[in-house]
């Protein structure tokens, strides 16, 4: 929940960027972002549910990063650089986490109901 919060207060912080910059040229689509975002984003909640001390979360992250990617089969570079392009870009942004927060919110509910 603290990165979603974190996520939200980019958003604020974002909406002051200017428009019209050229896209990348390995530009992930936004669906591709989409996927990957909600993968990154159960990643970050694994590490913290685990309550691992900050240096040994960050490398835990680094290693499931790599191998969201991995299984995206995206190269960091186009990752990275797609990342930082929807970063400034905040239609393309918003479009892709309402789709992050819809399945996160949706998997919450299911795993939710699948408790006794």
């Amino acid at each position: 929940m603290k990165y979603f919060f974190l996520v939200l207060t980019l958003f604020l912080l974002i909406r002051c960027a200017p428009a019209g910059e050229p896209k990348p040229a390995h530009l992930l689509s936004e669906e591709e972002m989409t996927s990957i975002m909600i993968d990154v984003h159960l990643a970050e909640a694994q590490i913290e549910n685990a309550g691992l001390p900050p240096d040994s979360g960050d490398a835990v992250y680094r290693k499931m990063h790599r191998e969201i990617l991995q299984k995206h089969q995206v190269k960091e570079a186009d990752f990275n650089n797609s990342y930082q392009y929807y970063l400034r870009n905040l239609n393309g942004l918003d479009k892709i986490y309402e789709k992050v927060i819809d399945s996160l919110t949706v998997r919450e509910t299911l795993s939710k109901a699948k408790q006794p």
